[in-house]
């Protein structure tokens, strides 16, 4: 199973479960769509019981998932962090600007890199 923790604006719900269930249908993937209406939060859990072809899939189902929340105005994490999956989608996500805030952030609070070192930067 593969989770993502995906936000779009409320309007863009509708749209985002309807692609998720045409991603996963174009894969020969299961998907379960559920989460927070109110605050736009959408938890998108991909399954399948061949797990050797989902592994060998899932890097392009990934970021089709990225790319369509990105299109629908969304972030992709909401409420759970982005994590190491997400971590080389950062820029996309973000931009190079925002990106090099957070650096510098880490930097000033954590100058000798000792907390999750490796990590996210």
């Amino acid at each position: 199973m593969e989770a993502h923790d995906l936000t779009v604006p409320r309007s863009g719900i509708p749209r985002l479960v309807a692609a998720m269930h045409h991603l996963a249908e174009r894969h020969g993937l299961e998907v379960a769509c559920f989460g927070h209406a109110g605050d736009g939060n959408i938890h998108v859990n991909l399954m399948s019981q061949d797990a050797g072809r989902f592994e060998s899939i899932l890097p392009q189902v990934n970021a089709d998932v990225v790319g369509t929340t990105l299109e629908l105005g969304g972030s992709i994490s909401g409420e759970h962090g982005t994590g190491c999956v997400k971590k080389k989608y950062l820029r996309q996500a973000l931009g190079q600007t925002e990106l090099a805030l957070m650096q510098a952030i880490k930097g000033a609070i954590d100058p000798e890199n000792l907390m999750n070192p490796g990590k996210i930067f």
